[in-house]
């Protein structure tokens, strides 16, 4: 046992290959096997899921507090909560299941796990899960009330049925009856998130020749053993015995923009940022498990919502503030500037971030104070506001191939999973210029905006 854990920890560290999503239609040596008795006896195989290592740090805790950072890594994994769901894959038209998973099917209606093998019996949501502070990506499954660790196994009656791993994150969204919806197809919600929520959904790609090199090659099996594997062609009782464990992609369901002030001249210390907002499409479908792989992912209704910036959670559990609760931001310039372009000139991060749906286009709202400042008797400088400007901005996706064209719509978009910046270029009582960088989660670009007393939109 403490080898096959030695062996695990290395093979999660492999680098990853590209998602394969090609899969098989009927299950080789499939047979049926008693002998092995319930799930709880000395012969049966325990289910270990993980997350691809490569994601963990772009994951979040819960209650809409950003995206996980190296610092706080540790209790952003103490209160981050994962769900997973596992069905049976596909069909064999030769064999026994001649007919698709259902779907519908619970660990409690289901106990020989021939359609289901994984979920949460009484719940409106997969079995929970919370990940390992070791940086490995590795899961563990806990009670709803996330207080206790639990085991399940894999089917002690169908040794060689290969069973999809589905895995997300839905941050502080509350599953009810009425936005929860489980069809024998597939698993979702109807999600509508407020800007400061990262959503996140995957699942563990089939287990063709190329996924299994790349992130189990390192085990030490058989040719007839490792083609057995890959001819069951899933996660299955058969591969966990020899530590051929699920590892679910999760990838960011929604686009992520930040912001940055940059001092343009020295008319910028006039110029208090007090509130930021974006306007765009924030609910729709969240498919969380389905038959068909290929649907997993949050799709938008159409509707849009403006969405406001906060501050990063100080706790890593409860959301943070409003900005405009927090006094606003300002630049201060420094002659040192002058020799330095525009674009290399250091920003400053203005709140957290904002997520949304994938779009087009969104619009940006920025509020700011013209402020003069008076000099006192006593030698102390009196502010004054001496006007409040609301101003509204058309942002478009960058006309970048590499980030943002989308070649399904043929058209550039806020990617879902990609880091956008908003630069805010402060020049005081000049115009206000907008540009877009990228940075983090997957580049995306910027966007650079100047920002004076016009209180105009400005179409970029």
């Amino acid at each position: 046992m403490k080898l096959k854990r030695i062996i695990r920890q290395k093979m999660l560290m492999v680098a990853l290959a590209a998602i394969a999503t090609s899969c098989t239609n009927s299950y080789p040596g499939l047979y049926y096997d008693k002998s092995n008795g319930n799930s709880e006896q000395q012969y049966a195989t325990a289910i270990n899921v993980s997350l691809s290592p490569q994601n963990i740090f772009s994951l979040v805790a819960t209650r809409g507090t950003g995206s996980f950072e190296t610092s706080s890594f540790a209790k952003k994994c103490i209160n981050g909560v994962f769900y997973i769901y596992a069905f049976r894959s596909g069909k064999d038209l030769q064999g026994q299941f001649t007919s698709d998973a259902d779907l519908t099917q619970t660990m409690g209606t289901d106990s020989a796990h021939a359609n289901c093998l994984v979920d949460d019996n009484n719940a409106y949501h997969g079995k929970p899960a919370k990940m390992v502070a070791d940086s490995t990506g590795a899961l563990y499954f806990v009670n709803d009330a996330h207080t206790n660790k639990q085991s399940l196994y894999y089917s002690s009656n169908y040794s060689q049925i290969p069973y999809d791993f589905f895995g997300y994150y839905i941050d502080d969204f509350t599953p009810t009856a009425s936005n929860y919806h489980r069809t024998n197809n597939e698993i979702y919600y109807d999600l509508t998130v407020d800007g400061a929520q990262d959503v996140l959904v995957g699942y563990a790609p089939k287990l063709t020749t190329n996924i299994f090199n790349a992130r189990y090659g390192n085990l030490d099996l058989s040719e007839d053993t490792k083609n057995q594997i890959i001819n069951i062609g899933g996660y299955s009782t058969y591969a966990g015995k020899y530590d051929v464990q699920p590892v679910i992609d999760v990838k960011h369901a929604l686009t992520k923009i930040k912001f940055a002030a940059i001092a343009a001249d020295s008319t910028a210390d006039d110029v208090l940022i007090r509130d930021l907002s974006l306007t765009g499409k924030n609910s729709g479908k969240l498919v969380v498990a389905a038959r068909d792989l290929n649907n997993i992912g949050f799709i938008p209704d159409g509707k849009t919502s403006t969405l406001y910036l906060r501050e990063a959670s100080l706790d890593g559990s409860t959301p943070g503030t409003l900005i405009s609760k927090e006094g606003g931001y300002q630049v201060l310039w420094n002659d040192s500037l002058k020799n330095i372009p525009l674009a290399s000139r250091p920003s400053t991060p203005i709140g957290e971030s904002i997520m949304l749906a994938s779009d087009s286009t969104y619009t940006m709202a920025l509020d700011y104070d013209m402020i003069s400042r008076t000099k006192q008797a006593d030698g102390t400088i009196k502010e004054k506001v001496e006007q409040k400007v609301h101003t509204t901005y058309n942002i478009k996706a960058p006309t970048d191939n590499a980030v943002s064209y989308d070649s399904a719509s043929g058209t550039y978009i806020f990617k879902p999973g990609y880091e956008y910046t908003i630069k805010i270029a402060v020049y005081g009582l000049q115009q206000v210029k907008i540009s877009v960088s990228s940075e983090a989660w997957e580049s995306g670009g910027s966007i650079n905006i100047d920002v004076g007393n016009e209180a105009k939109k400005h179409n970029i």
